[in-house]
């Protein structure tokens, strides 16, 4: 499975929809919100990473979960780092992966 075009097909067509979504992450979670790509990492500061078993990111590519904080992340079987605080957009993101939970999102945040 080629995880970088699975991933680039899927996610940048909702990062382009996510606009507030992607200023309030403004950084790079190994996937560029501030310029809103999906690319392989040469080595470029992060803001935000995790590193999750390619098994688990398959799967989730094959089934089209749309909620990977539900789908992967209460299993623990990652892990994360971060430089700065908390910050709840990350998780919405990971959370909507459909046009239709990004937009829901989207007029959460404007709300």
């Amino acid at each position: 499975m080629d995880i970088l075009s699975s991933l680039r097909d899927w996610f940048e067509p909702l990062l382009e929809e996510a606009d507030l979504i992607c200023v309030g992450i403004n950084g790079r979670v190994l996937l560029d919100f501030q310029r809103r790509w999906v690319y392989a990492w040469s080595e470029e500061e992060w803001d935000y990473r995790f590193f999750i078993d390619l098994a688990l990111i398959e799967y989730c590519i094959m089934h089209h979960a749309e909620d990977w904080v539900n789908e992967i992340f209460p299993s623990c079987r990652f892990e994360a780092q971060r430089k700065g605080p908390y910050n709840e957009f990350i998780f919405s993101f990971f959370q909507c992966l459909s046009p239709e939970r990004i937009r829901y999102a989207e007029n959460y945040y404007k709300r």
